[in-house]
């Protein structure tokens, strides 16, 4: 039996009635961004927001004419200011720690510097109700400005954590403690209740103390702490595993008290919890982690691992109000843990930026996603929005990073290397020191980028820090460029082009431009016309990601088209046309054959041109006028069995040998040969439309699986008569099945979805 399809038939089955849905989202416009720094070398390593949209920055500086405020707690910089950055004990060069608060319109309230005669960063910033700042950080001073009655009132160690609270005018150190041992000990990430209690995360590489009854009260590496509300007393502190290296790079609470501290391990022996999201640690490798623990730190609710064959870097952490949890960091391992339909679900490059959610009991990921290029993207900010999207923000060396169509640079504007040296106590594993920053909005799903845009000049730079407020985004970093944009600056709309140098070794050092920090506002008013939001998703499954090449695509979004229904046409040379009631669709700027379009979605087929590319640019058109764009992840594959059903489950539209379709009451019987139907198979050898004239089988034939036996397949490639997009797959089913059987393609890799069946007698 060799079933056919023609074109119009076709054009029926892949044209399904699928609800036309209207998405929100919103265009990127630069309200302001502004430099920050003086003289020396400055960089923002976090940034919090308060109720009223203040933002608070903390980071360190080697600027002694960094732009302090009369009145404010410290206003002359008390380690040893310059432009030479590095080894602090080769160059004598010693930074101060700095907090700022600004309003939301970009203006400075108060800056202090806060530190000693020694290097002092601030790391992490968390805000209470009230607008006290709470800061931690790594310090060597002796003299940093501990407060009577703080915890721990002398250095311990060759580097202490240091935790402080500013009261809200930045005038007055309300408490100010070290943390540490005789030893190494660093604090990255902090975060406050609503009694003003501090949660701290670090690492330690000392005695640090752990206190008695703590869920791992002997250990080292990364630690969780909790400070009263006054800095005086340890609630808990514990460390996450029992030995090896690892950090805390992130750290969050719910309204019960329980903390969510993620980071990155190196310990084969890092201990996950039964049933918890888990992954292996690969020999001589990085792995992400997530622990929550209970409020009184005495027990984790649960401990997961997301690793895989490479290495792993967790960052930033997020808790929404339901306490689904969310990691954002970067890996390059090929197995990292995605999950099917995230928007990004390969590897672009040699390491991407990854966000995952966890559900509240942490066995299982809700959704997981890479992002990113072909190059090395890094990211370090992560924060939610009132709409449960995730935003994002980074580093990137990726010419292709994945922006969308309304991003504000269009193009990568800095240099395309990789450089992994850190500024004191500053970089987590793998920041990218040159390239642009970046900072992205996923949707709450996790399966749509609803936008994506470089920040950069000519030089590197960095997005550090990302929140949100009012329907703007906030981005924080620091720069080298001295042309990076300044839309609108209110606090300093030049930079202090000085040059600094980084001391290597003792006879190794590399010049560079002294960073200045940064902070940007992104404002997304209601979306205009032009930039509707679209969702692009694979006409088979449903799925949005990822797309392949020849794949027949259903592009959703409001008044995309005409409002009267048209379906496929042929043109002069006998293909399908682009060009069907006024709407086309352009896969980077290459014209798509259409075959359906209307008022609220467009099914095309997507040209072959994409193939080979990490990321796609698809943009909609109406009567000549852009209505909609956004951007795509392009796979090699993405296959799709056709149901009868939209959904993409249930009954296959499959032919029987007798000629019938496959249903309950018309059963195939076993042994029989069916006819099935896909789409996806990727690149096809016809040109973008073209009819098949003749049928020409696939190399490799895909692999179909019915029940948990493999099918003969006797025929996989177009019907004559139809586009190459649809795939016949002929085969012959296992003499032993029997009943309502789950069925699968697998293409180049890449499994159809999951739910379509096929009835057997």
């Amino acid at each position: 039996m060799n079933a056919k399809i023609g074109a119009a038939h076709a054009a029926g089955l892949l044209c399904l009635a699928l609800a036309a849905r209207a998405l929100p989202g919103g265009s990127g416009a630069l309200a302001y961004a502004t430099f920050l720094g003086g003289d020396g070398a400055d960089i923002v390593h976090a940034m919090a927001i308060d109720a009223a949209n203040n933002i608070y920055l903390t980071g360190e500086t080697l600027s002694s004419n960094f732009p302090v405020t009369a009145g404010a707690f410290q206003t002359t910089h008390a380690g040893h200011p310059g432009t030479i950055t590095g080894i602090l004990a080769n160059t004598g060069a010693a930074p101060d720690a700095f907090v700022v608060k600004l309003n939301g319109a970009g203006q400075i309230v108060y800056a202090t510097y806060l530190g000693g005669a020694g290097a002092d960063a601030g790391l992490g910033i968390a805000v209470d109700s009230d607008g006290s700042a709470y800061i931690v950080g790594s310090t060597n001073s002796q003299n940093f400005p501990v407060t009577a009655g703080a915890l721990q009132t002398r250095l311990a160690g060759n580097s202490d954590v240091f935790a402080a609270k500013l009261s809200p005018d930045g005038s007055t150190l309300v408490y100010a403690t070290y943390l540490g041992g005789a030893g190494f000990d660093t604090a990255a990430a902090i975060a406050v209740d609503a009694s003003r209690n501090a949660y701290l995360g670090g690492m330690a590489a000392s005695d640090f103390p752990a206190t008695a009854g703590a869920y791992r009260a002997q250990g080292g590496g990364a630690f969780a702490a909790k400070l009263n509300s006054t800095g005086s007393a340890l609630v808990y502190a514990t460390f996450l595993g029992d030995t090896g290296s690892g950090i805390t790079s992130g750290i969050a609470i719910d309204s019960a008290g329980n903390a969510f501290a993620g980071g990155s391990t190196s310990a084969p022996g890092f201990p996950a919890t039964a049933g918890a999201v888990s992954s292996v640690i690969g020999a001589g490798h990085s792995a992400a982690f997530l622990v929550k623990l209970n409020p009184t730190g005495t027990a984790a609710v649960y401990s997961a691992i997301l690793g895989g064959s490479g290495d792993s870097f967790g960052g930033p952490v997020a808790v929404d109000a339901q306490g689904n949890a969310y990691l954002a960091g970067s890996t390059d391992a090929a197995d990292f843990p995605v999950t099917r339909g995230a928007f990004q679900e390969s590897l672009a490059g040699g390491a991407d930026a990854f966000v995952v959610k966890f559900n509240q009991a942490g066995l299982a990921l809700v959704y997981g996603t890479l992002l990113g290029g072909s190059g090395a993207d890094r990211a370090s900010g992560l924060a939610l929005d009132s709409a449960g999207d995730a935003l994002v923000s980074g580093s990137t060396v990726s010419t292709d990073f994945p922006i969308t169509a309304d991003a504000l640079p269009k193009r990568f504007a800095g240099s395309p290397c990789l450089i992994t040296a850190g500024t004191p106590f500053g970089n987590p594993p793998g920041v990218a020191l040159c390239g642009d920053a970046f900072a992205a909005k996923l949707g709450a799903a996790g399966s749509r980028l609803e936008y994506a845009t470089y920040l950069s000049g000519s030089d590197a730079e960095s997005a550090t820090a990302v929140t949100a407020a009012g329907g703007a985004i906030y981005v924080a970093g620091w720069t080298r460029s001295n042309n990076f944009p300044t839309a609108g600056a209110p606090v300093a709309d030049a930079r202090f082009p000085a040059t600094c140098t980084e001391i290597n070794s003792p006879s190794s050092s590399q010049s560079f431009a002294c960073e200045d920090g940064f902070l940007a506002r992104i404002d997304f008013p209601r979306r205009a016309a032009a930039h509707r939001s679209l969702r692009v998703v694979n006409t088979g499954s449903l799925l949005e990601s990822p797309v392949a090449p020849a794949e027949v695509v259903t592009i959703f979004g409001a008044a995309i088209g005409p409002e009267s229904p048209a379906t496929l046409q042929l043109d002069s040379a006998n293909r399908i046309a682009t060009l069907l009631a006024g709407a086309r669709v352009l896969f980077d700027g290459v014209a798509a054959p259409l075959i359906r379009v209307d008022s609220g979605q467009i099914s095309a087929i997507v040209p072959n041109g994409v193939a080979g590319k990490s990321h796609s640019l698809v943009t909609v058109e109406r009567n000549g006028q852009i209505t909609a764009s956004t951007t795509v992840v392009i796979g090699a594959a993405s296959p799709a069995l056709l149901t009868i059903d939209p959904s993409g489950t249930g009954p296959c539209a499959a032919i029987n040998s007798d000629g019938t379709l496959n249903s309950a009451s018309t059963p195939a019987p076993a042994g029989s040969i069916v006819s099935l139907f896909s789409i996806g198979a990727g690149a096809s050898s016809l040109p973008d439309g073209a009819v098949a004239t003749a049928a020409f089988s696939l190399s490799p034939q895909p692999v179909v699986v019915v029940g948990t036996q493999l099918a003969q397949v006797l025929y996989a490639g177009p019907s004559p008569g139809s586009t190459a997009a649809l795939t016949q797959i002929n085969i012959r089913l296992p003499s032993s099945a029997s009943g309502q059987l789950p069925v699968f393609v697998l293409t180049g890799g890449f499994s159809s979805q999951f739910g379509a069946i096929l009835f057997v007698k």
